[in-house]
């Protein structure tokens, strides 16, 4: 993943298309660093751009729902699942993906953990309904 500062720049180019920055931009669970600060700064300046919630820790999550700029309208749940699989299944036959060993999880794993952390935020229920699916519908035009 690239800086989300880049978006800045795309978003405003082409205001009429939604972006959505994977993982509120934070690298791999682990990467604290500005990326986080940026995609959230790219999100309050941007009426198009979106934070999408998996592999993001509950802090960085609780801080875009406050922030005014931001809040819950703006996220978006994902599960990050099929990004690190190591299988995937076609006709109901499994396959090595392009990492080629088996994959050490259950299938629903990762979108068992990503439910798991957006749950230790605290927020309204409907604002975690926004995030688990409503903004998603809104964005797809499925409303």
């Amino acid at each position: 993943m690239m800086d989300p500062i880049y978006v800045d720049d795309l978003a405003q180019l082409f205001p009429e298309i939604p972006f959505i920055i994977g993982h509120i931009g934070v690298q791999g669970s682990f990467f604290f660093g500005s990326y986080a600060d940026h995609a959230l700064m790219v999100a309050a300046m941007n009426d198009n751009v979106f934070l999408e919630t998996s592999m993001a820790p509950p802090e960085v999550i609780a801080k875009a729902v406050a922030d005014p700029a931001i809040g819950a309208e703006k996220l978006v749940f994902g599960s990050d699942f099929g990004a690190t699989s190591g299988y995937y299944v076609y006709k109901g036959k499994v396959y090595p993906s392009y990492k080629k060993r088996p994959h050490p999880e259950q299938t629903g794993y990762h979108t068992k953990r990503a439910l798991d952390v957006l749950n230790e935020v605290p927020m309204p229920e409907e604002e975690r309904r926004l995030i688990l699916g409503q903004n998603m519908a809104r964005l797809l035009r499925l409303e």
